[in-house]
């Protein structure tokens, strides 16, 4: 078992290695100039660039291990060291040292806060969310570690082989990654990662998009941002809660890095900008696609606008009338609609999510309260009544926002605001075929939609409070400091008290709480519904001494014993909640107790060398003490003492778990 203080140093080492990886990248399209940008960036460059790597690496045959890692780290600023020194000219950062001291320290306070959130929740570095695709992703990541391949495009882990099949894979690629580089097992290694990704890339990423629309108030509206980040129930900590969508939650967060990247391109400052933006925008574009492909589709949507600039600025370069100006960025920005909407209905796996019926449907039967809460800032917030102060000073501050929006010319802002409220309000009502034909995408489920509304109320947000903290500059007439002085301490303490305002809010305190509930092990299993319990996360780390390294082990993933995978590195035959795609572990699961009379059974045992099979009582993840409702698809598994198929190796004396070896196929 890992101890907190080897968490905190492979947290420090996993968080050093992403940001200093990135930093030289971004550094390669910038060209070794603004610097604070290419921090901002950095984090968002490193998740791309590695997930792009794990499918390259696959093909040329080279390993997803630690001296990979290493060699990868030391070529990028190898190169970036001999561009640094002989080709670039001098950095010309355009704020001053005291304006990037104090965004870097609003940035570490925001990480510092964020941190504390989540891992106050977590009882050992190796907590893990008791939900249904926890056991998934989990396992994923072990199995990455283990097999030294990370590629999205040969992921089957339920199938029989488990090289074939896209899965978007970033997530577990980069949690395999720490844990390699670090030897920590996956729970920890997603746990470490879960904090990289909600107290540092997603506020970087927000911080670089408030870089590039802050023009010359950039200095102040990024440390603004970064605060920011973390006002909403909805996004990040939501999704460390429901799901567990660890590949939604590492996508999204990547998508503000992305639009600072696609202003850069439409805004055609110089040919050799807009060349270097184009390739910098591919290559994230493909990471995030990786990362999970329904964030393109946010990304366009949030990016729509943008398209209309840019449309009217290819315009500019030959005339510079505005109604061609106008015509020719509506043409664009329609056009890239009706394109996206025609090439997601001919490919297979978006055309299914689009065409066939919703897995989820509406919460509401008309439009009335969705628009309502998108009025008044509760959209996606649990319990809306209870919170409506809270949403409310939020919703008020978009609105300064907005008016800050329009004062330096982001209207793009405004529009995206409009248009992807009202399509998140939609979800909430919309049924149907139309519901899967907008929200198919995101499988109709209304948390993945309204989390993503987040990533334009962000930027928002913080233009809002700029907007606030420079009318209380004026009104305040702070005159017994140099001027650019008083400004960085006044933006310092606005920073903050807007960070313990945030993070000390009702709302956010209970989502918080929520986490904290999946993210525990009950010492009793009376009224959980959870998939481990505090005695059967000991019993796991048991299994190495009775179960040799190599061995299968077969158990019903339901009550939890599908985490040995991740817990111990021991293969389970049934590694995720959901039925199983592998037609030999179905066999098994229904006929193991016949291995005496079937020798179809035992030829799949000693196939898979699956000699070993766990019980762990009658606990069910969301059925309680329910053995009829979770055997159900698991018959084989009962009884298999008294058929005479397996004995008893270990049984723990504190609960109700053991460790039966088959003796019928020995």
């Amino acid at each position: 078992m890992t101890g907190w203080l080897y968490f905190w140093l492979a947290a420090l080492l996993s968080t050093a290695y992403l940001g200093t990886l990135g930093y030289p990248l971004v550094a390669f399209f910038l060209r070794g100039k603004r610097s604070l940008l290419t921090l901002l960036l950095a984090p968002a460059a490193a998740v791309s660039f590695l997930g792009v790597a794990a499918v390259g690496f696959h093909y040329l045959h080279i390993p997803w291990a630690a001296l990979t890692f290493l060699v990868t780290w030391g070529i990028v600023w190898l190169i970036f060291l001999i561009l640094k020194l002989t080709v670039w000219t001098p950095d010309k950062e355009t704020l001053r040292s005291s304006t990037s001291l104090t965004v870097l320290g609003v940035g570490l306070l925001t990480a510092a806060t964020a941190t504390i959130l989540f891992a106050y929740r977590l009882q050992f570095p190796d907590s893990i969310s008791q939900t249904f695709d926890a056991v998934f992703h989990l396992n994923q990541t072990e199995l990455f570690m283990r097999r030294a391949d990370a590629s999205s495009l040969h992921v089957a882990l339920t199938a029989k082989n488990q090289w074939q099949g896209f899965y978007p894979a970033v997530w577990h690629g980069i949690a395999a990654l720490i844990g390699i580089l670090t030897k920590v097992n996956a729970p920890v290694a997603t746990n470490i990662l879960s904090i990289f990704v909600i107290a540092i890339l997603w506020p970087a990423s927000v911080g670089s998009l408030a870089y590039v629309i802050g023009g010359k108030k950039r200095g102040k509206l990024i440390p603004l941002a970064m605060v920011a980040s973390l006002a909403f129930v909805q996004f990040p900590f939501h999704l460390l809660d429901y799901g567990v969508l660890y590949p939604t939650l590492i996508a999204y967060a990547l998508v503000p890095a992305l639009l600072a990247v696609l202003i850069s391109i439409v805004n055609l400052d110089s040919i050799t900008d807009f060349i270097a933006g184009v390739v910098g925008f591919a290559i994230m574009s493909i990471g995030l696609s990786l990362a999970h492909p329904s964030a393109d589709f946010v990304l366009f949507l949030i990016g729509l606008p943008l398209l209309f600039r840019f449309g009217r600025n290819l315009m500019g370069l030959v005339s510079k009338n505005l109604v061609l100006g106008s015509l020719a960025g509506a043409v664009v920005m329609a056009g890239s609609a009706v394109a996206v909407n025609y090439v997601s209905l001919k490919l297979p796996m978006t055309a299914h999510q689009r065409l066939s019926p919703p897995e989820w449907g509406p919460v509401y039967p008309t439009y009335r309260k969705p628009f309502w809460y998108l009025a008044t800032g509760a959209l996606g917030i649990p319990e809306p009544e209870r919170a409506w102060v809270y949403s409310l000073v939020l919703q008020l501050l978009i609105l300064a926002g907005m008016i800050w929006a329009v004062k330096n010319k982001q209207l793009w802002m405004i529009f995206s605001y409009l248009t992807f409220g009202a399509f998140t309000a939609g979800a909430f009502f919309i049924t149907g075929p139309l519901r899967a034909y907008l929200y198919g995408l995101w499988y109709s489920d209304l948390n993945r939609i309204y989390s993503a509304f987040v990533i334009i109320q962000v930027p928002l947000l913080a233009a809002g409070l700029l907007y606030v903290f420079e009318k209380l500059q004026v009104y305040l007439s702070i005159n017994n400091l140099e001027r650019g002085r008083a400004t960085q301490v006044g933006l310092l303490a606005a920073s903050s008290l807007a960070l313990v305002f945030f993070a000390s809010s009702g709302p956010l305190s209970a989502q918080l709480f929520r986490v904290g509930l999946s993210y525990d092990f009950d010492e009793t299993r009376v009224d959980s519904n959870e998939l481990l319990d505090a005695n059967e996360r000991e019993f796991l780390y048991k299994v190495p001494e009775y179960v040799p390294e190599g061995d299968a082990i077969i158990g019903n993933p339901w009550n939890g014993s599908g985490l040995v995978q991740a817990f111990v590195e021991r293969e389970a035959l049934f590694p995720h909640v959901h039925n199983s795609n592998n037609p030999d572990a179905r066999y098994l699961a229904e006929h193991l107790n016949e291995a005496k009379s079937d020798p179809k059974v035992c030829q799949i045992v000693n196939e898979y060398k699956a000699y070993y099979v766990l019980e762990m009582g009658d606990y069910w993840l969301w059925g309680g003490f329910d053995p009829g409702r979770r055997f159900q698809h698991y018959p084989g598994l009962e009884n298999l003492i008294s058929d005479g198929v397996a004995e008893p190796v270990y049984v723990d004396p504190d609960g109700f778990d053991r460790i039966l070896k088959i003796t019928a196929c020995n």
